[in-house]
């Protein structure tokens, strides 16, 4: 993968990491499953469980109601579990990253709250919170999957010179 598309991908879960909660406080999006996702396609194991390690990071330093190295372990464990699909999904499909950030975004999930209940305090589990956190939240990760990453990184494929391409950068779409 291109260093340069590299480093736009992950800015572009760092900065709604960073600026999300301020502007949207009561929407909990997971900001970093596209780009993990992403990285699945791209490296290999250890390379991709080298930025899950970074990932769960930032977020282990970003939320207080979890013990540092939560977000490391739920993120690893959801990225081994999605590994097992990956032969099922096509990387240059439209759907394929909308889609597998759904999958990482309820497995995170349900990882979240069997965690949370062997271990710390009681999740209330409710009609209300599967709706909320198990369908509308991973949907609306998978409208952000398209439209933050999916669209401007197929855009900015096509527009680095053709000479720069190469084949281990990203491309969903055939040129």
């Amino acid at each position: 993968m291109n260093f340069y598309v590299l480093l736009i991908a992950f800015s572009l879960s760092l900065l709604p990491t960073l600026l999300g909660p301020i502007f949207f406080p009561l929407i909990k999006l997971t900001y970093f499953a596209p780009f993990l996702i992403i990285l699945m396609y791209k490296k290999k194991n250890a390379g991709l469980f080298a930025f899950t390690l970074v990932a769960g990071f930032i977020i282990d330093l970003l939320s207080a109601h979890t013990p540092f190295g939560f977000w490391i372990i739920n993120y690893g464990m959801t990225l081994w579990v999605l590994l097992f699909f990956k032969p099922f999904f096509f990387e240059d499909k439209l759907l394929t990253l909308p889609l597998l950030t759904i999958f990482f975004s309820q497995i995170s999930t349900f990882l979240y709250v069997v965690a949370m209940n062997f271990f710390f305090l009681k999740v209330q589990i409710s009609f209300g919170w599967i709706l909320t956190d198990l369908i509308v939240y991973p949907m609306l990760d998978g409208i952000f999957a398209l439209l933050a990453f999916h669209i401007p990184l197929l855009y900015l494929n096509r527009l680095l010179p053709a000479k720069r391409r190469s084949t281990k950068s990203f491309r969903l779409a055939k040129d």
